[in-house]
């Protein structure tokens, strides 16, 4: 379940390119965990020149992102100065402030970022046209934590041309719970700092970037042997060509971090053909380190499931070993197996490729049980579907309105709460192709146009989820009055915070009951233990909201948002976030999760995708409550 503020998932692209992405340590103390001790360390200054790939402009008729007849310095966004420690080159350290300056050139017109530092704190706050604060971060250097509130997305420049995500939509955002508290993420003890130079703070580069990439999806690559560091957004091209130095016209990122990685180029064993780019222990150390601190802090079931500490696990565990290993295969089974027994359904570990890292759960062999049996119904399901849909002729699609012998019930399916991109000023008609709002506003009109129908049953069985706000537009679509909320909790604030969504499907400007459809037909969706995420979240809504009844058997859960993080040296993991879905009590302050899936109020014993045993089903279903 993603996000509204997230754009797009992490691309292959960007994990192999985010290989050499900035961790970092600094002078003074290393500070390992549990041990007790220090060990003096020897810091190289380095001066490295940073390069804002993120949201530079472009043609929005180019699919590509950068002007390749630009050099490298028409990016450039200036030379900073950073730490490292010598002998570990590919990991940078700076101070706080630095890393805040290193956005700089992000800020939307009117919007403004700046830097305030009180003792051992250091806080970068982002505000709005009118001077109204719309984030702040805080690193207390003395209590090693993280705290911070709000959100930058509307603040930061996006390169991702236009989306259907924010239109036809009036959304109002309401903390309801703990207004303006602050969330606290600790760093300490986890042996990445801070450390102590010339009487400055300093911490991993790559500490603070993953950090930050909940809020602002960034991320960084470095390249210690060109001395450059690239700023880079989720959905960018990384392959552009890039005119820069000895490499002349036709280098490219990708080119400039391979080069730079030669130098630990190995043969695995003599008579291979192929090579493996093998990590050195600090690099193998410092992923660990920022894993371990990823899921204590940023997980979000840890309550539900029950884990507390994940360094204790992994330490006790025969896999502890592992993950230091100069295999990049073995490192990535032991990540990958870590995580299979958390069995969320969201949370996942991809490797790099560019160190020969295996792929994710099921390449590696390692799935969660529940990914495997939602693969195994989908496998099941898929086929039966199929067969329903195709009589309705060979090139139906499972999107498409099919109708009941006696015209009273229109059915479709839907598998992914999607977003369309598009690169003109206003969005062609096949732009609305993959947007599941359009669709179903396409459907629904099609179905009152026909004339007849009562009921109207929107198939979910298959459906494994997508964005959040996409999701709540389709509730106000079904709704009587034009009307629907959600609510998310952050677990680490105890901020519970209000989604209010209108929808304008006519473009008259107006969000009212002739943009919804609740009032004209009864709505059925039907699910399955493959109704996961928004896909589980969407008939939890809607029944506890009466916007729809469901039909079929218990969904299969997943309350839980999804943060896709870059590690520095271009590993990524999508997990569970902090921030919970689900239903608020007003009147109580009560907030419930949706983590254990929804039954459905109506348990048929007939072939769910055919569209007349259904309507049969559902006829005597509402005949027998009527008496």
């Amino acid at each position: 379940m993603k996000r509204e503020n997230i754009a797009i998932l992490v691309a292959c692209a960007v994990a192999i390119l985010a290989i050499l992405a900035c961790l970092f340590i600094t002078q003074g103390d290393r500070q390992d965990k549990g041990d007790g001790q220090s060990e003096k360390l020897e810091f190289v200054p380095v001066t490295v020149g940073a390069y804002n790939m993120s949201s530079i402009s472009y043609d929005l008729n180019d699919p590509h992102y950068y002007d390749d007849s630009k050099p490298a310095s028409y990016y450039k966004t200036g030379d900073f100065r950073f730490l490292t420690v010598k002998g570990e080159p590919e990991v940078l350290y700076a101070t706080f402030d630095t890393f805040a300056d290193l956005f700089k050139n992000d800020y939307v017109e009117g919007y403004s970022g700046a830097v305030a530092s009180s003792g051992n704190t250091v806080t970068w706050t982002i505000k709005d046209k009118d001077g109204k604060e719309v984030y702040h971060v805080t690193a207390d250097i003395d209590k090693q934590e993280f705290r911070g509130h709000g959100d930058p997305y509307s603040a930061l420049k996006h390169p991702e041309g236009k989306n259907t995500l924010m239109e036809n939509v009036s959304l109002s955002i309401v903390e309801v719970q703990n207004a303006g508290k602050e969330y606290v993420y600790s760093f300490k003890c986890y042996g990445l700092g801070p450390f102590m130079h010339e009487g400055k703070a300093y911490l991993p580069i790559g500490l603070m970037s993953m950090h930050v990439q909940h809020d602002i999806e960034r991320s960084f690559v470095y390249s210690s042997k060109e001395g450059m560091l690239f700023e880079y957004a989720k959905s960018e091209q990384l392959e552009s060509a890039f005119n820069y130095g000895t490499y002349g016209e036709n280098a490219t990122i990708s080119k400039i971090i391979n080069d730079s990685m030669e130098q630990y180029r190995q043969h695995q064993q003599e008579g291979d053909t192929q090579a493996d780019n093998v990590l050195p222990v600090y690099m193998r150390e410092h992923t660990k380190r920022l894993f371990i601190w990823t899921i204590d802090n940023y997980y979000g079931l840890r309550g539900v499931l029950g884990y507390k500490d994940m360094s204790d696990y992994v330490d006790n565990t025969s896999y502890e070993s592992l993950f230091l290993s100069a295999s990049g295969s073995e490192r990535t089974k032991a990540y990958s197996t870590i995580l299979s027994l958390l069995n969320d359904g969201h949370t996942s570990f991809s490797g790099s490729r560019f160190l020969n890292e295996s792929g994710t759960f099921s390449v590696t062999g390692y799935p969660q049980t529940l990914i495997q049996d939602r693969l195994a119904f989908n496998q099941l399901m898929s086929p039966i579907r199929e067969k329903e849909i195709l009589k309705n002729g060979e090139k139906a699609e499972q999107t498409d309105v099919r109708y009941s012998s006696d015209g009273k019930t229109a059915y479709f399916s839907f598998d992914e709460f999607m977003i369309s991109y598009y690169y003109n000023e206003t969005p062609a008609e096949s732009d609305y192709y993959h947007d599941t709002f359009h669709i179903l506003v396409k459907n629904l009109k099609e179905i009152k146009n026909k004339g007849g129908v009562e009921r109207v049953v929107i198939d979910d069985t298959l459906n494994g989820g997508g964005y959040v706000l996409v999701m709540g537009k389709i509730l106000a679509l079904m709704s009587k009055d034009n009307r629907s909320s959600i609510y998310l909790k952050n677990e680490n604030s105890g901020v519970v915070t209000k989604y209010s969504y209108r929808v304008d499907i006519n473009g008259d400007g107006v969000y009212d009951t002739e943009d919804c459809f609740g009032q004209h037909f009864k709505f059925y969706i039907v699910t399955s233990p493959y109704s996961f995420s928004c896909g589980n979240a969407l008939p939890y809504y809607a029944v506890t909201s009466g916007i729809a009844e469901t039909i079929g058997t218990r969904t299969g859960g997943g309350e839980c948002t999804v943060d896709y993080l870059t590690f520095p040296f271009g590993q990524t993991i999508g997990h569970s976030s902090s921030h919970h879905v689900g239903t608020y009590d007003e009147a109580t302050g009560e907030f419930f999760g949706v983590e254990a899936g929804v039954n459905p109020q109506v348990m048929p014993t007939v072939n769910v995708y055919d569209v007349d045993e259904v309507s049969k089903a559902l006829i005597k279903y509402e005949n027998r409550n009527k008496s």
